[in-house]
């Protein structure tokens, strides 16, 4: 397998639940809250998979499942969903608050974030 190489088995052997976690934590947030469906997700994923894969999937990973699912919730298409992405196994605030720009940044301090 070459580097950046993407398919829907990736986690096959690591974490083998992995679509049907992302699918029944998706239902039930649309369950719960419809309007809410994106910011619930994220956080009920993270738990779930602390507890089932821990450090395995990544990011990146999660939202692109969480994502096709979430659509097909909302009774739009379905299609399957390349998966080996290596971005970042966990979710870091600080890191994220500190080297994402934010709309109210100067171009100077966002030109900064980027050298």
């Amino acid at each position: 397998m070459s580097a950046g190489y993407l398919y829907p088995q990736f986690y096959h052997f690591e974490c083998p639940r992995t679509q049907e976690i992302v699918n029944s934590v998706g239902a039930k947030a649309v369950a719960e809250e419809v309007h809410m469906v994106a910011s619930l997700l994220w956080f009920h994923f993270h738990d779930r998979f602390v507890e089932e894969c821990p450090n395995t999937l990544s990011c990146a990973d999660i939202l692109a499942l969480a994502a096709r699912d979430s659509t097909v919730l909302a009774r739009g298409p379905n299609w399957e969903v390349p998966l080996g992405r290596r971005d970042s196994r966990k979710a870091n605030l600080s890191v994220s608050n500190n080297d994402i720009p934010v709309p109210n940044e100067t171009f100077t301090t966002v030109l900064n974030k980027f050298n």
